[in-house]
This record gives C-alpha cells, structure tokens and sequence, in this order.
C-alpha cells in the first residue's frame, strides 16, 4: 500500500515483478515503516529502504532473513 511509503517513490521504468498471477510493473522504490508485534506482544517498529511499490499486487511482502 502506498500509505506505507514515509519517502517520497524514486521511479523504475525498467523493473518487472514476475509472479504466479503475472507480471506487475514496479512502480517505484521508497521507504516504508512498519509496526510488527511479536509473539510476546512487544511492538517492534522497522524501517525498509529501497522497497518497490507494486501496485498490481494485494499484499505486502517481507521476505526477512536470519
């Protein structure tokens, strides 16, 4: 969702997010924060730069790694 976004996008004509449902056009790259609670109910607030804006797309992804 674009009400993520707290920078302004940076465009990227070029960029294609293949998928099982298609192909979407990226239409964007900025900074998103979110709020995320843990299992033991603490709220943690995280903030992703460089994250692409899809608007094709119903959900938000995050792909976290260890």
């Amino acid at each position: 969702m674009i009400s993520h976004f707290i920078s302004a996008l940076t465009p990227t004509p070029k960029i294609v997010l293949r998928e099982s449902g298609g192909n979407f056009k990226v239409k964007g790259k900025g900074t998103v924060k979110w709020k995320i609670e843990n299992d033991d109910g603490k709220v943690h607030t995280i903030i992703i730069k460089d994250f692409m804006y899809v608007p094709g797309i119903s959900t938000c992804l995050l792909a976290p790694q260890h």
